[in-house]
């Protein structure tokens, strides 16, 4: 069998926050990639298990995994939490973040309402980014 390959960050002790710093990234691979992660970030939770209190052997094993699976995280920047779903030893940009979230941008999440109406996102024609089409 293949060994575990994880996302490429490397961890420091516990911080005072409750989860675990973020001390820098290995280029490549997801973390670095997602262009949503930085050193000095806490990692909070890896998927659905709070870091708060483990030894970093064990959150390094529950970061790391088969070549291509998915692991959700969730990481305090800039002091907001973010929840993302990472490839754990992605190739390129277009294959490391499966989905991202910022917490506090679905207040909507917590009491249940629906979400806010969205706009049409940008349409991208030959590289060139052309502006929002209304919505019909």
């Amino acid at each position: 069998p293949l060994a575990p390959v994880g996302i490429g960050v490397k961890l420091a002790s516990h911080g005072s926050k409750g989860g675990v710093r973020i001390l820098d990234l290995v280029k490549g691979l997801s973390a670095d990639l997602s262009d949503a992660i930085f050193p000095g970030d806490f990692l909070l939770e890896v998927d659905g298990k709070s870091v708060d209190r483990h030894p970093l052997d064990d959150i390094r094993r529950w970061t790391s995994g088969p070549r291509g699976s998915k692991v959700a995280i969730v990481i305090e920047h800039e002091g907001k939490p973010r929840r993302m779903t990472l490839r754990r030893g992605a190739f390129g940009a277009e294959h490391s973040v499966v989905e991202q979230e910022e917490l506090d941008m679905y207040p909507h999440a917590a009491s249940g309402a629906s979400p806010p109406p969205t706009t049409t996102p940008p349409r991208r024609h030959s590289g060139a980014m052309l502006p929002p089409q209304p919505n019909s």
